[in-house]
This record gives C-alpha cells, sequence and structure tokens, in this order.
C-alpha cells in the first residue's frame, strides 16, 4: 500500500504499521483498537488458532478512504498517524487527503464534465475517453476502481511479494490456486476459478488466480507479452476438457475429486495450503454456506 501514494506521512504510517509485531497480545490488542478507530467490530474473527493476526485489513480499511462514504474514516486515519508520529522527510506531520490514497487520479485542469449530477459523466481532456458515474473528490477524478488499473496495481504487488521469501512457495504450488467467494463478497472480481472480461476487455472475475498464474508465469522466465499465450492458444472446448480431467485429491478426507468440487486456501506458511472438497470445506467453514 505504501507504493500507492505519494504522501510521505501516509507512506510512513503505513511502514510503521507493517513492522509491528501483531501476533503479540500487546499488538493484537493494539490492531483490535485500531480497527474499531476505523468503524470496524470489536470481534477475534481475524485471528486464527495459531495466533496469527491478519493485520493486512488495516492497510485494506485505510486504503478505502479515497471514497466519499469514508470522511470519518480519514479523519480517524489523520489522528492515528499524527499519534503514530508518522511525518514526512522534513520531520513534519502534513494531512493525509482523500486523493493521496488515489493511484491514478486527476486534477480539474485534466477533464471536463459531459453531466454532472449523483452519476457524473466526464471526458478526459487530450484522449477519446469518457468516465461514466466519475469519482469525483474535491476536483480530483479518482480512476482506482477500474478493473484493468486494480490488475496492474496487483502485479506489482505480486511482483514484490514472491521476488524473495515466497518466491519458492508460489514455484512449488499447484496451478489453478484460486480466491474462493465468501458469503459476505458482492463481487466476483478476484474470486473464482474462471477468468473472465468484458467486451471492453475489463476483466470481471478470477482476477486473483490470473494474477497469481501470471506472476508465476514470469518468475519461470517468461515475459509479460506471453502472459495470454496459454489462454489464446487453447479453444473453449479444449479448455473445459483439461479442467474436467483435472483431479485433486482433499487433504481430509482422501476423496479424489475434479477440479470443479476442489477449494484450495492458504493455511499457514508450515502447512502451505490446504486442499479441501466442498463436502469438507461445508463441514471446516459451515459459516461462509449459510
Amino acid at each position: 500500500m505504501s507504493l500507492r501514494t505519494n504522501n510521505m506521512c501516509l507512506k510512513h504510517y503505513y511502514e510503521i504499521l507493517r513492522d509491528k509485531d501483531w501476533d503479540s497480545d500487546v499488538g493484537y490488542q493494539e490492531f483490535k483498537d485500531i480497527r474499531v478507530k476505523l468503524g470496524g467490530k470489536n470481534t477475534d474473527h481475524y485471528r486464527n488458532k495459531d495466533g496469527k493476526t491478519a493485520a493486512g485489513v488495516l492497510a485494506k480499511l485505510i486504503s478505502g478512504c479515497w471514497r466519499k462514504s469514508m470522511t470519518n474514516r480519514l479523519k480517524a486515519v489523520n489522528k492515528l498517524a499524527a499519534e503514530a508520529k508518522a511525518v514526512n522527510e522534513h520531520g513534519l506531520f502534513q494531512e493525509i487527503l482523500a486523493s493521496d490514497f488515489s493511484h491514478e487520479c486527476l486534477d480539474s485542469s485534466q477533464w471536463t464534465y459531459l453531466k454532472e449530477g449523483k452519476y457524473p459523466k466526464v471526458h478526459i481532456n487530450g484522449t477519446e475517453i469518457d468516465v461514466e458515474k466519475a469519482t469525483i473528490i474535491n476536483g480530483w477524478l479518482i480512476q482506482d476502481d477500474t478493473a484493468s488499473n486494480k490488475k496492474r496495481w496487483m502485479m506489482e504487488a505480486l511482483r514484490l511479494k514472491y521476488a524473495n521469501f515466497f518466491r519458492d512457495l508460489l514455484l512449488k504450488s499447484e496451478d489453478g490456486i484460486y480466491e474462493r467467494k465468501g458469503g459476505r463478497d458482492n463481487t466476483a472480481l478476484w474470486c473464482g476459478n474462471e477468468y473472465t472480461e468484458d467486451k471492453d476487455g475489463e476483466p470481471t472475475a478470477g482476477l486473483l488466480m490470473k494474477c497469481l498464474a501470471d506472476t508465476k508465469f514470469l518468475l519461470n522466465g517468461g515475459t509479460q507479452g506471453d502472459t495470454n499465450q496459454d489462454e489464446e492458444a487453447l479453444s473453449a472446448d479444449d479448455a473445459e476438457r483439461l479442467e474436467e480431467e483435472e483431479t485433486r485429491t482433499c487433504d481430509k478426507c482422501g476423496k479424489v475429486v475434479s477440479n470443479r468440487r476442489m477449494i484450495i486456501e492458504f493455511e499457514s506458511e508450515e502447512s502451505e495450503f490446504e486442499k479441501l472438497c466442498i463436502e469438507c470445506d461445508r463441514k471446516v467453514h459451515p459459516e461462509l454456506y449459510g
């Protein structure tokens, strides 16, 4: 997240949070306190049975402060960052603005209103691009929510994540790792084991699986321009046949099932990942199936 802002105080605050020991009792209590201040509930859902804290949720909450509905959270972030002494290169604290969370935004000189109101439409000057339902905050056109931008930034994040320590973990993992859709998810963009795009080439589903596969391909010596090569070479019938033929063994019951009936999720650094058939996953995570 620190790569997505030019505000040095916000960047510093991300780094302060990154370097804390969230798995200790003191660290976990601080995690809960900060989460509540950012609008979350005081629950223990973000610490697993091994005592590991999913502290990345704080960065996720903070990074959403570019939205118009997050003005109170933005005030809380400014207060928390100031208390943590997240200063800039001059030793001073500067206010964190909504536009500081945007990886790609344009000031008012770079775009023109085509339609104002609740769902504005704007034209980006010097291009042929019109943006429907544009997000405009204090004169800034925020473009972070496009799926293609999210894909580009995820690829950059995965490149850094798997450059060193986690490199072998990804290279040794089975192909086709994907994020399952939880009960509270309202979008399939990142979830699912099938990557799809709309008529304009914007990703619509299975994006995390696609990004992980492309990252693995690049780590194995492939080039960025070739990441879609295999997909283009396979016909729809070939892809469906290969998927149906692929099987995996459930780690819990030992049943051999098709890839369509298999869920893969990362568990811990020690066990790498656990492969569960849907029946066993229902028993382990009944809350996800209603």
